[in-house]
């Protein structure tokens, strides 16, 4: 977020619907969920990180450069994790037999909304309000009210669009090594898609070469989606920018066949994988393909 508290227009986001839970994925690297529930794959909250002051050196390798002894400005997750960073070393002071997972949980509760209206999936529960989070974490009868918070700061997010996830499918697989060319790296996916379902949306996530904004795609992959007659229902290709992502809404138009669906992957660019080089891919090395269904 800005000095305004409106979210920068390069920030992170999550999934737009996200029904995952923390488990490990099957053998096959396929993992299924039923039920709509918070997930994973989103910000947890958010600080300020645009035009923030910090000190650098004479190299400028992060920051800078800039003379010694002097700060310079810059911008990014580097900025706003310190500040998420400094609350949790607050709140550890303040009540220092708090857990991890329970200092994430007094942040998420007590965040704010931002300036302007901004979704769950772009800011998780709203940006850190310290002095809330303080005033929770003092409570004597904060483990009786903690989780009861968490469920309610929840169920409020979930509610705040009118679409229900009823099941997601998640595949994941390793991406080709560093390569100067195009690799193939083709895939056939397959789930059930029951009558009932109001659409679904498919995103495909995949390492780019720009380990600091997660920028500028470095590989490139066609989603193709078939429904149960085979036929072509949607499909994308890696943007410069984002990622490939197919929306179907089955109440904007004719009914799809309903049943065993397919969707084919296929890797037509490979430039190269930074985290083999350098561990700073904003993707991983890693492919992840994520079908929600909704309702």
């Amino acid at each position: 977020e800005d000095i305004e508290h409106v979210r920068a227009d390069f920030s992170s986001n999550g999934l737009v619907y996200d029904g995952s839970q923390p488990v490990l994925p099957g053998d096959d690297g396929h993992t299924h969920f039923t039920g709509d529930r918070v997930g994973l794959y989103h910000p947890d909250v958010t600080a300020p990180g645009v035009d923030v002051s910090s000190s650098c050196d004479t190299t400028g390798t992060v920051v800078g450069p800039c003379p010694p002894g002097e700060n310079a400005s810059a911008s990014g997750t580097s900025m706003a994790s310190p500040h998420v960073a400094g609350a949790a070393a607050v709140l550890k002071g303040v009540r220092p037999t708090l857990s991890p997972p329970d200092i994430r949980k007094i942040l998420q509760v007590t965040a704010v909304p931002l300036a302007k209206p901004t979704p769950f999936w772009e800011a998780g529960y709203g940006r850190v309000a310290l002095d809330k989070a303080v005033e929770l974490a003092k409570r004597g009868d904060l483990r009786k009210v903690l989780d009861k918070l968490q469920a309610d700061a929840s169920a409020r997010v979930l509610a705040a669009d009118d679409l229900s996830v009823t099941q997601q499918d998640l595949w994941t697989w390793a991406t080709p090594p560093v390569t100067l060319g195009g690799v193939p790296d083709s895939h056939t996916f397959t789930f059930d898609v029951p009558k009932g379902a109001r659409g679904i949306r498919l995103v495909l996530s995949h390492p780019s070469p720009d380990g600091v904004t997660g920028a500028i795609n470095g590989f490139v992959y066609d989603l193709t989606v078939k429904d149960a007659a085979g036929n072509v229902v949607g499909t994308a290709t890696s943007p410069m920018f984002g990622y490939p992502t197919v929306a179907l809404d089955f109440t904007a138009g004719p009914a799809p066949a309903f049943g065993t669906w397919t969707v084919e992957v296929t890797g037509t660019l490979s430039i190269s994988d930074p985290d083999t080089l350098d561990s700073d891919s904003a993707a991983g090395d890693h492919a992840t393909l994520s079908a929600v269904q909704l309702r």
